[in-house]
């Protein structure tokens, strides 16, 4: 999978939950998409599910960014 098309799943499962910006690398998730907790972890959520992955707590602690997001969702992947 590209970054191009990673992105695009993230920013589609994202729309999901109500967030209207794209996802990019530099994305803040918190800041710049104005996720409180609870819409952070819907889209978390959406994003599992739309990747058919299951994050676990560690993933959840290190994601700040979309990059961060991105990262997690590639090591999930791997490891099916």
């Amino acid at each position: 999978m590209t970054d191009e098309e990673l992105f695009a799943g993230l920013t589609d499962a994202a729309r999901g939950t109500g967030v209207t910006g794209p996802i990019t690398a530099q994305t803040r998730l918190a800041e710049d998409l104005a996720l409180d907790s609870l819409r952070l972890l819907e889209m978390v959520v959406a994003v599992e599910d739309r990747f058919g992955i299951c994050f676990d707590e560690s993933d959840e602690a290190g994601i700040a960014t979309g990059a961060d997001l991105a990262a997690a969702v590639r090591r999930r992947l791997a490891a099916r």
